[in-house]
């Protein structure tokens, strides 16, 4: 994987990774539709990271040059 790419998919799955975070913030005062809301998107951004390491592998890469792409699901996701 040249420096290019591998910087490119390193910024992105940041990117992901912040986003998915984000969904993972509790709020006591919100809805059942937004928790609903908030849980779905959880889900979703779990399956662009899974699919983005899942294309990856499958092309031939090294994921771990990228570092830990799909996080636990429900849990905080790093890098590391």
């Amino acid at each position: 994987m040249n420096d290019e790419f591998k910087g490119y998919l390193h910024d992105l799955v940041i990117i992901l990774h912040q986003k998915y975070n984000d969904t993972l913030q509790l709020n006591t005062k919100e809805t059942e539709e937004n928790k609903a809301f908030r849980v779905g998107m959880n889900h979703a951004y779990y399956d662009v990271l899974d699919v983005i390491e899942s294309q990856l592998t499958t092309s031939g890469y090294d994921v771990n040059q990228i570092g830990k792409i799909t996080p636990q699901l429900s849990k905080k996701a790093t890098l590391k």
